[in-house]
């Protein structure tokens, strides 16, 4: 059985990516002994198990988001926290999942505004808005790790067995995808398995496409930035931006 310390230690939420490196490709699923729940780390058996699961549901049109999120801005001044100030109270105002459409918003952002090149080249061509999102989605997945019933037999493991899958480790698989901790806004044939987030999807591609014509750039130094300590998100908890 494989120890699972790194998961309860604080440092594992600022960057959970070692211990998903760790894992990720593993066939057979491990026990993470002080959490306890089996965890399964490899891209093709977590695919496997959650092509039946549902896009999400849009209960608002790409123009509603568009007038929510303007009218939010319009309110902000050239300083403000992305994640508290607008991510938040856009996605309770359009009803769409709070904690998944903020930890998007925010971290494909912060992606984002950490990568110059890439940021320079999506506002040079902001056609490519929706290939964007996906990376966002494949890099730093704002739904870490999801848990699912297993409805039939997953190597040793039975019927009924409730399983962590790391959506995360997936999507950085290197054998699945080219440079797999590089953000590359270009990426073709991106398969990621972050799942149920079709209406976060649709918000995030509003979204983007407002703040790239904002001009924001990170009002805070990379390491300190802060993440809230759960496993099965990621979770910015303040990201205070600036207008240039």
């Amino acid at each position: 059985m494989m120890k699972a310390d790194s998961f309860l230690d604080q440092q594992f939420y600022q960057n959970p990516y070692p211990v998903y490196t760790a894992l990720r490709g593993v066939h057979a699923p491990v026990y993470l002994e002080e959490v306890g729940f089996w965890f399964i780390g490899d891209y093709h058996t977590i695919a496997s198990l959650i092509t039946q699961q549902s896009p999400g549901i849009v209960r608002v049109s790409p123009y509603q988001i568009e007038q929510y999120a303007a009218g939010l801005l319009s309110t902000l001044g050239n300083r403000f926290d992305l994640v508290k100030d607008f991510a938040i109270p856009l996605a309770i105002k359009t009803q769409v999942e709070p904690e998944v459409t903020a930890n998007l918003i925010s971290g494909g952002m912060l992606a984002l505004m950490s990568h110059p090149k890439q940021y320079a080249l999506l506002k040079a061509k902001p056609e490519r808005i929706p290939i964007a999102v996906e990376e966002m989605l494949r890099y730093d997945s704002p739904l870490q790790i999801d848990f699912y019933t297993l409805k039939s037999r997953a190597g040793h493991l039975p019927a009924g067995t409730h399983v962590g899958l790391g959506i995360a480790a997936a999507n950085r698989d290197p054998a699945v995808f080219h440079n797999a901790d590089v953000f590359d806004i270009t990426r073709k044939r991106n398969h990621h398995l972050t799942i149920g987030v079709g209406a976060e999807r649709i918000t995030m591609q509003v979204v983007l496409k407002l703040l790239l014509q904002k001009n924001i750039g990170l009002d805070i130094d990379m390491d300190e930035l802060k993440y809230a300590p759960t496993m099965r998100y990621r979770h910015l908890i303040s990201l205070p931006v600036r207008v240039f």
